[in-house]
Parts: structure tokens; C-alpha cells; sequence
């Protein structure tokens, strides 16, 4: 395996992991406790990882107006979480979903723009699409979010329900969870092990 220089997009998956692993360190010690951790997962969670994540796929895009695009609504929705924070959710005790439903509309159009870049070929063009890591990791992210947003709305609105089906319902989210992070890490494994270094194209 010849070394390879990390991109910014790895950079950014690898903090998001990093992240992720120590705030699910912290929501697992809270949890024990039975201490009120829904500020950690807004902080963590709702904001910090949602714009890694947009970070992610605005170091993919080569656009300049793309580019500036994600920038002007990243600014938006930043600006709408504080609105959040200080008038409709108290960040410290209750989860953000408010503000994490922009963030997630956001991060699927991000991720579903990638995939449709990649499945018609306008990208990687000279590599099979499954030896393609930005594809498992773009159709995860999908996955995941596409779930997350139902079981939190679900939440939201009708907490009964969730609770009463608690055990399965986020042990299904924290395996979609799980998987989503192991992809990010391993997916870079994909070409590496199926095939021959390949050039491509840069995203757009």
C-alpha cells in the first residue's frame, strides 16, 4: 500500500469520529447516572456534527457557486439554531429538533446531490461505483438521516409511542448509527484492497 496524503474530507470524517467517540464516552457515563445529557448531544450531536458533515461535502464540491451556496445556508441555519437555543428549546435540557431538522433536510440534499453525481458517472467516471468510497458514505449518511428524522420527529411529537418502544427503535437508530461510522473509516479500505490505483476526475 503506497502512502497516501489525507485529503480534507478525511480530515473531516476523522474528527467526526473523534467526536463521536467522545461524546458518546460522555452520553454513556451521564446515561448511568441518570443526569440530563440532551446538552452534550445538542452541542455534539445536532450541531457540531451536522456542520463536520457539511464541511464534508463542501470540500467535495468544486463549484465556486456551489461552494458559496453552502456557505450562505451553513450561515443560515447556524443563525437559526441560536434563534433555537434562545427562544424555542433550551439547549441544556431538551433535544434541539428544531434546529437539527433543517440541519438533516440539508445534509440529505448534500448527500442525495453526491449519489446522483456518482450513480450518472459525472464523477469517477473510470471507477466501478462500489469501489467509489464517497458512495457507501454518502448513501449511509442517507440512510441514516432518513431514519433519524422520522424516529426524533417521531419523538417530538408523539413521545409516547417512542418510549414505549424505546428498546427498539434506538437500538435500530444507534445500529444505523454505528454502521454509518464504521463505513466512514473503512470505505477508504474498498479500492485499496479490490483494485489497482485508478486516477479520476475531481468532484463538482
Amino acid at each position: 500500500m503506497k502512502k497516501r496524503k489525507l485529503s480534507t474530507p478525511n480530515w473531516i470524517l476523522l474528527a467526526t469520529l473523534s467526536m463521536v467517540l467522545v461524546l458518546e464516552t460522555i452520553g454513556f457515563n451521564t446515561g448511568r447516572q441518570k443526569i440530563n445529557n440532551s446538552f452534550y448531544y445538542n452541542i455534539g450531536f445536532v450541531h457540531l456534527e451536522s456542520l463536520l458533515l457539511i464541511a464534508y461535502f463542501y470540500f467535495l464540491a468544486k463549484p465556486p457557486t456551489i461552494k458559496k451556496s453552502i456557505l450562505q445556508m451553513t450561515s443560515v441555519l447556524i443563525a437559526w439554531g441560536v434563534l433555537v437555543s434562545v427562544f424555542f428549546q433550551d439547549i441544556q435540557t431538551t433535544f434541539q429538533f428544531f434546529a437539527f431538522l433543517p440541519y438533516v433536510i440539508f445534509i440529505l440534499f448534500l448527500a442525495i446531490r453526491l449519489l446522483n453525481q456518482l450513480v450518472k458517472q459525472q464523477v469517477f467516471e473510470n471507477i466501478q461505483l462500489v469501489l467509489v468510497p464517497h458512495f457507501w458514505i454518502g448513501l449511509l449518511i442517507t440512510l441514516f438521516y432518513s431514519v433519524a428524522i422520522v424516529v426524533f420527529g417521531a419523538y417530538q411529537f408523539h413521545p409516547e409511542f417512542i418510549t414505549t418502544h424505546s428498546k427498539v427503535i434506538f437500538g435500530f437508530n444507534r445500529l444505523l448509527a454505528g454502521t454509518m461510522y464504521l463505513v466512514f473509516g473503512f470505505a477508504f479500505f474498498i479500492p485499496l484492497i479490490c483494485s489497482r490505483p485508478q486516477k479520476s476526475n475531481s468532484l463538482i
